[in-house]
């Protein structure tokens, strides 16, 4: 186990690695920057900060035991996603984190927060939810190379990690991703200042999921396997899983 640093990651020679992106609870590891320009104390962000995690995930998981006791390599993120969403990619980094020349869209939800999430009772009203900014000014570029070498690089390099050390001691690697989702029905705004915001709706309803669009539309299963359409998982593998 690798202490101080913004992700715990847990070698064992395992082909499976429980990886936990969404979880972190940490403030810690943020830099000053964060700790300046974040709304702290704001209600909403702070709201925010919280309703961004899967706080329960390492507990339905049974995350510690499945390491200690399955002995499946793990590797978890410290610190709230809201900072530097590890589970993003660097081209979902909108033009309302950063401030620069480079025209990019707003990303209310990307790579760096900058909205709170908006709640009404019909998605139809979406565009009227009310939304607050997380942040008090947009970032510089090197106020973000520090945000992303500071927590977001590290964690993308920690799975690498776990994944060259199945590979080695195995031969294979199988990255398992955990995750929740609120009971509500999601939308995502498409256009406006709030571009890329998630807003949640009425409770959604319980039943089979086929796709992503059966849970944008409204439906939650009890457990839902995500393969990116087949891309990040072979169909004999996850068929297998199922």
């Amino acid at each position: 186990m690798e202490k101080n640093l913004p992700y715990e990651l847990i070698s064992n020679e395992s082909s499976l690695i429980l990886e936990v992106p969404h979880s972190g609870t940490g403030t810690e590891f943020i830099p000053e920057i964060v700790k300046k320009n974040f709304k702290f104390g704001d209600p909403e962000a702070e709201k925010t900060l919280k309703m961004g995690v899967d706080a329960a995930v390492p507990y339905l998981t049974d995350y510690k035991k499945q390491i200690d006791t399955e002995k499946y390599s793990g590797v978890i993120n410290k610190s709230y996603r809201v900072f530097a969403d590890p589970n993003r990619d660097l081209n979902e980094l909108g033009g309302d984190a950063i401030n620069e020349d480079v025209i990019r869209e707003p990303n209310g939800h990307g790579l760096i927060w900058t909205k709170s999430a908006g709640r009404v009772d019909d998605l139809k009203a979406a565009n009227q939810a009310v939304i607050s900014e997380l942040l008090k000014q947009p970032y510089t570029r090197e106020e973000i190379d520090e945000i992303l070498n500071t927590m977001y690089f590290p964690y993308i390099e920690a799975v690498r990690k776990a994944i060259k050390n199945s590979l080695k001691k195995t031969g294979l690697a199988i990255v398992c991703s955990l995750h929740s989702i609120p009971p509500f029905q999601p939308a995502r705004l498409k256009t406006g200042i709030n571009k890329g915001t998630y807003v949640f709706g009425p409770k959604a309803r319980r039943g089979k999921v086929e796709n992503l669009e059966d849970i944008m539309a409204g439906k939650v299963p009890d457990l839902f396997m995500i393969t990116n359409g087949g891309l990040s998982c072979h169909p004999c593998k996850s068929q297998l899983i199922r």
